[in-house]
This record gives C-alpha cells, sequence and structure tokens, in this order.
C-alpha cells in the first residue's frame, strides 16, 4: 500500500468533514448486533449480538447521531427512536436545550405478532434520484442502491418474522428470525447459490431472503446458525437503520453483505461484547471453494454515547485467478455522541486479496467514512457523510447492472463523496429522508475503454438530488 497517498487521502477526507462538517452514518446506531440502528449508538445493541446488520430494523433512522460499526452484532432489535414534534424547545438558542422526545409506538399490522413470541413486521421504502449530468443509461455511475438517474423507485418492501432471544443472561433461550425483501435494492444482497437462481429473468425488481437463522442463547453467550447480515462496517441493508438514502463506497465496494454459517456472541462485561464464528465466506450460501472464513470482532460501549467496534473476516474467496485466493477485511467504528444533540462517527476498512488483480498482483482497498448528525428537534435531524475510498488496484469499484455503460469496468484511483441530508419524522411510522450528494473521481480511466466514472463513462464526477419515503407497518 502507497502509505503517502494512503495519508493524503486521510488528510483530505479530515479536512473535509471539519469544514463541512460530516459524518457517518452512525448517526444514533445501536450496537453492531442490531441492523436496524439508531443513529445514536450504532453498537449500543439491544442484545449481545454480532452484526449491525441483524438488528430488528423496525425502525426508521432516527434524529440520533452516532453509531460505532456495522458489524458488532448480527441479532434483531430496533433501538427506539424518540420523535414527536412537541420535544422541540422553544426560545433561545435551541442547540442549548436538552430534546426530550417521547418514546416511539409505531402502528403495526400485526400488532400481536403471531404468538408465541413471535413478533412479524417491517416497512415500504420508495424514492427518486435526479442527476444533473443526465446520462443516457439512466445510471448513476457506480452508484447503488438509489442506482437509477432520473427514475422512481421501489426500494424495498420488507418483511420481518422473528423470535428474540431474551433469558435476561440467565438460562435458556431459542429464537429465529427469518428477512425477505423485494424491490431493486434485492440486486445488492443477492447471495450466490440462493437469489441468484431466483431472479434469472428480473432485470431491476426481485426478492431476496438476507437472513434465514435460529439462535440459542445459554446465559451470556448466544450462537446464530444460518444465514445473516454481516457484523462489519457501519452502514446496513435494511432502510431503517441508515440516515441516508444513498450508501457509501465504502458498504458496496469493500465490505461482505451477508454469511452462511455460525456465529457466537459472548457478553464479556457489561461494556464488552465479543463476536467470532465460521462461515462460507462473502455472500455466499454455497460456497465456491471447500474452505471455511472466520468472522469476529468485539464491540464496547464506554457510556455516555461513546462506542467502538472492531470487526474483521479472513478466509479464501475468489481471486483474478483462483476460486481460493486469500482475502482479508477489517473495519473500526467509533462513534461519540458529543451532545445530546450532536453524534459523530468514524470508520475506516482495509482489505486486502492474494492475485486480486492477477497473478502474483495482489490487490488492496481502504478507506475513510465520516459522518456528524445534528438533531434539531424531535422531528428533524441534519446529517453530513464525507468519504475518501481508494481502490488501489482496479478491482472493487465498478459499474453495476446491465445497460450500465461502465459495467464491469476498472478504475484505479480515489473516490470521494460529499452527502448532505435531512430526516424528517412527523410520525411514528413515516420517514421522509432527502439529500444532495456529490461524487468525484481521481484516477486512471478504464485502461481498455478509456471511460471515467460517470454520466455514461465521460465524466469524472457528478451531482445527484435524492428522497425517499419509509413507511412502517
Amino acid at each position: 500500500m502507497n502509505v503517502f497517498k494512503w495519508s493524503a487521502g486521510a488528510l483530505v477526507v479530515c479536512a473535509m468533514s471539519a469544514g463541512a462538517a460530516s459524518a457517518q452514518y452512525g448517526y444514533g446506531q445501536p450496537t453492531p448486533a442490531s441492523p436496524d440502528r439508531d443513529y445514536t449508538s450504532y453498537f449500543a445493541q439491544d442484545e449481545p449480538q454480532a452484526s449491525p446488520s441483524d438488528r430488528p430494523v423496525e425502525e426508521a433512522p432516527e434524529a440520533s447521531a452516532g453509531g460505532a460499526a456495522n458489524g458488532a452484532a448480527a441479532a434483531g432489535g430496533n433501538g427506539a427512536v424518540a420523535y414527536g414534534c412537541d420535544g422541540a424547545c422553544g426560545g433561545g438558542c435551541a442547540s442549548c436545550c436538552a430534546l426530550s422526545c417521547p418514546e416511539e409506538n409505531p402502528w403495526r399490522l400485526f400488532p400481536c405478532g403471531l404468538g408465541c413470541g413471535v413478533n412479524i413486521y417491517g416497512w415500504a421504502s420508495a424514492g427518486y434520484t435526479a442527476n444533473f449530468s443526465d446520462p443516457a443509461d439512466n445510471f448513476n455511475g457506480p452508484v447503488t442502491f438509489n442506482d437509477r438517474a432520473d427514475e422512481g423507485q421501489l426500494n424495498q418492501l420488507y418483511l420481518v418474522m422473528e423470535k428474540e432471544i431474551d433469558n435476561g443472561g440467565c438460562g435458556w433461550d431459542l429464537g429465529g428470525r427469518v428477512d425477505l425483501l423485494y424491490g431493486t435494492d434485492h440486486r445488492f444482497t443477492t447471495s450466490n447459490g440462493l437469489e441468484d437462481n431466483w431472479n434469472e429473468d428480473s432485470r431491476f425488481y426481485g426478492v431476496a431472503m438476507p437472513q434465514l437463522y435460529a439462535e440459542v442463547a445459554y446465559n451470556d453467550l448466544s450462537v446464530k446458525l444460518g444465514h445473516f447480515y454481516t457484523i462489519i462496517g457501519y452502514e446496513v441493508v435494511p432502510a431503517t437503520g441508515n440516515f441516508f438514502y444513498s450508501h457509501a463506497y465504502t458498504m458496496q465496494y469493500g465490505e461482505p453483505f451477508t454469511h452462511t454459517g455460525a456465529l457466537a456472541s459472548y457478553a464479556y462485561s457489561d461494556t464488552t461484547t465479543v463476536y467470532g464464528g465460521f462461515d462460507r465466506g462473502w455472500d455466499n450460501w454455497e460456497d465456491n471453494n471447500d474452505d471455511l472464513s472466520f468472522l469476529g470482532g468485539f464491540s464496547w460501549d464506554g457510556g455516555n454515547g461513546t462506542t467502538l467496534a472492531i470487526s474483521g473476516t479472513a478466509g479464501e474467496e475468489p481471486s483474478a485467478i483462483s476460486d481460493a485466493d486469500d482475502r482479508f477485511l477489517y473495519s473500526v467504528v467509533y462513534s461519540n455522541e458529543l451532545t445530546d444533540r450532536w453524534t459523530y462517527v468514524f470508520q475506516h476498512d482495509n482489505g486486502h486479496q492474494d492475485n486480486g488483480a492477477g497473478a502474483g498482483q495482489d490487490a488492496e482497498w481502504y478507506g475513510i467514512n465520516q459522518y456528524l448528525f445534528y438533531k434539531i428537534n424531535c422531528c428533524w435531524t441534519f446529517g453530513v457523510r464525507g468519504e475518501w475510498f481508494r481502490d488501489d488496484d482496479g478491482v472493487r469499484v465498478t459499474g453495476l447492472g446491465e445497460g450500465n455503460a461502465i459495467e464491469g469496468e476498472s478504475f484505479v484511483g480515489n473516490f470521494y463523496e460529499l452527502t448532505a441530508g435531512l430526516n424528517y419524522k412527523p410520525n411514528d411510522n413515516f420517514v421522509f429522508r432527502p439529500e444532495l450528494r456529490y461524487d468525484w473521481y481521481d484516477g486512471a480511466a478504464d485502461p481498455d475503454t478509456g471511460d471515467l466514472p460517470y454520466d455514461d463513462g465521460t465524466d469524472d464526477d457528478q451531482l445527484t438530488a435524492a428522497f425517499d419515503v419509509i413507511f412502517l407497518y
């Protein structure tokens, strides 16, 4: 890795965050054990599990800020987001006033669940992205999830059925969870040997099953068996677990989405939870080799809204020349509630793949994400995200989707994005997320076509304005 370039990129991102009050999604997430974070403290999990993606994404992103790492506990369980316009304080400097927002109590389609402690809930998320470059292919270059330019998308029609483990740290308990997702987002959470067999004739819309697992708990130890969201990173697949409509390059191109295997979480103390397990690798239902990968890490809650999560994975993954070459990735997510209104999140990832760029040519990718969130009142929250992602060998970032002008192309260089947005929650069931995003690229054009990442391969930057609406049921 070129240390000078890495350091220069880090300085740029830090300067950008300082000047634009940027910050990562950690806007208020619980612990890495839940896919539904509350942007305030991503690692403040409901239960000591291993995967921020596993949270019970029942609630839409709240206006808190923070979230320590996407990966530390893949459990389900939405942190309650306190909203309600009566929580705003009037007169004087609003930022000097402490917020006191009512506890959320969203309407549910199945308020009583299915009995025996089994809950059923979900949400719908739909949005629109305007691209000021007006690309002819109607793709926002390498930007994913809200990847369609000047076109509406039903991103997620999501359904969760789960029985959470709840033994109070003593004795035995059994649980489990299944998630079903219909919409355009299914394309970005597809697992080898599963959804790729379901949606062969579908271009944009289809079905995914990102989670299907059983869970057993004994005292402070719990083990998840099956198919589950990763514990790595900060942003997650469920729309209700993120502050922004769009996603960071780091999440899409630098990290796995799901794993199939076994993952244990152990509450070592009141502040620390440790995770560890083995699985079939990145986004695999059926492995393309017979080697297991390791997944693990820990999350720490220092109190007062300060959390730290460090997670990683190592194993044999496909490279440019083989189905089984060593791949390693680690992620660090730090979240700090600076005040009851301000939350800051920092994330750093670094990945390495043997023979990733060809025989004897290893590949590396790394970057820094920063988020800053400000609770204006109980209904409105403002957030900024600044990101630098380095595709050091041109093997990670590309155009995804049939008809994308840069599909399969290679870009060796630095990807930057600065996103500013709002979350508006008029009641406990609706969230409106508008945002303005600027992307730019500093690096080489594709060596075969001479294309750049944006505007049908003709430009090195783009400006987009987008919004989506989330309805919980």
